[in-house]
């Protein structure tokens, strides 16, 4: 998939990149930019065509429901859907480099025009009619005031800010710094956009490669915001050692697959933020489980708020609402994992470590079920290995 990736790349730069080259200006009663720009041309308008691709594909990989759904056909057993946020970082990172690329050669290119002459008939006239009364403008103008540079640098701006953000190191202990600047793409986006529309040296495209990326994402964001306003009931809280604080949940039209993840709210403690939990239970269960390690601040606040008293066994039964009468819990999901690919094979196994075991807590609920209920199960072996820092920790699921 990476060289696949590449490859793309690759092609659509050097694409434009021979196109500017050798072919653009090339017929009667025509000048090549080339002949002024140089490889200035070149490299930004290759770049230009690198930075749509990218543009475009940086948002599929954060569609959690086009990933859940990619993963059930046969492009997920080719593409490893597992890893989408980590080639959502692999393309910010080629976005970065090729930005870099595109505004470093725009910058020669606006130094070139400054010292130019507009009346110069030896020069193209898809850049001299940016000349006004034989004269261009200066690079500072023509790189902060013009379209294409005023809306490149606001771009760029914005970049900056999610990336310095998106780092480990500021995105775990200022995770809605990083969450509100992240959203800074609706605005790389939207000046991006017109970025081109000035039609300088070719008719603007960007619209044209993230039109439909910009669409599943809103489409995603409003599934999203509607199943994640559905009323959630807490049924229990139960305290177990090793600071485990495990959930028992009700929400209607639930439906979900053994190893699958959730999304889990708690808009008492912060509106925006949503984390990611292994569903602990089984499909059969009347209920939906998840067993969260105490190790962060917002797991920290949520434990304070469901077991202020720090009790062992059941806290809490029947919540509905925090005590500022807002939902106590929102949910979102479920969402697909590697785990349940399980069913794919007859000889499985299960490695875990600490709270790592949940999903594999719900694949073997789901095996004794399935075992006991005479369901037709192919699994013909299943090693189950799990380790832990304390003995007391392996209480978590004594059920099984």
């Amino acid at each position: 998939v990476i060289t696949l990736y590449i490859l793309a790349n690759f092609a659509v730069f050097f694409e434009r990149f021979y196109y500017y080259w050798k072919k653009e200006g090339r017929g009667p009663n025509e000048v090549p930019v080339y002949n002024l720009l140089g490889h200035g041309v070149t490299i930004a308008r290759g770049s230009a065509a690198a930075i749509k691709l990218n543009s475009a594909l940086i948002l599929l990989f954060v569609l959690r429901n086009f990933l859940s759904w990619l993963r059930g056909t046969f492009v997920g057993t080719y593409f490893p859907v597992d890893k989408a946020i980590v080639f959502h970082k692999y393309i910010a990172w080629w976005i970065a480099i090729l930005v870099t690329m595109h505004c470093c050669a725009h910058w020669y290119n606006f130094k070139q025009l400054s010292v130019s002459d507009g009346n110069d008939v030896t020069i193209s006239a898809k850049v001299r009619k940016l000349a006004v009364d034989g004269q261009f403008p200066s690079a500072y103008r023509l790189g902060f005031t013009s379209l294409p540079g005023s809306t490149g640098h606001i771009g760029l701006l914005a970049m900056v800010l999610m990336y310095t953000t998106a780092v480990e190191s500021v995105r775990r202990p200022m995770w809605e710094t990083f969450w509100f600047s992240h959203h800074l793409f609706l605005v790389y986006y939207g000046v991006i956009i017109p970025h081109g529309m000035g039609n300088t040296l070719e008719v603007s495209q960007f619209w044209m490669w993230v039109v439909g990326p910009l669409f599943l994402y809103l489409l995603e964001r409003f599934i999203r915001i509607i199943r994640g306003s559905q009323k959630t009931i807490v049924i229990q809280a139960i305290q177990h050692p090793s600071r485990v604080l495990e959930l028992r949940m009700k929400k209607t039209t639930f439906n979900y697959k053994p190893g699958q993840y959730i999304y889990l709210a708690c808009p008492y403690i912060a509106d925006y933020e949503w984390h990611p939990f292994t569903i602990s239970s089984a499909p059969h269960e009347d209920f939906i489980s998840v067993h969260i390690r105490i190790v962060g601040d917002w797991t920290g606040k949520l434990w304070l708020l469901l077991n202020p008293e720090k009790e062992m066994g059941v806290v809490q039964e029947n919540l509905i609402n925090a005590p500022n009468g807002r939902p106590i819990l929102l949910i979102d999901g479920p969402f697909g994992a590697a785990s349940e690919d399980v069913y794919k094979f007859q000889n499985v196994m299960l490695i875990a470590a600490g709270i790592g075991v949940t999903p594999f807590a719900s694949i073997l609920k789901d095996i004794k079920y399935q075992l006991e209920t005479d369901e037709n199960c192919q699994l013909a072996r299943v090693h189950f290995y799990w380790t832990n820092r304390d003995l007391a920790a392996f209480e978590w699921f004594t059920e099984l």
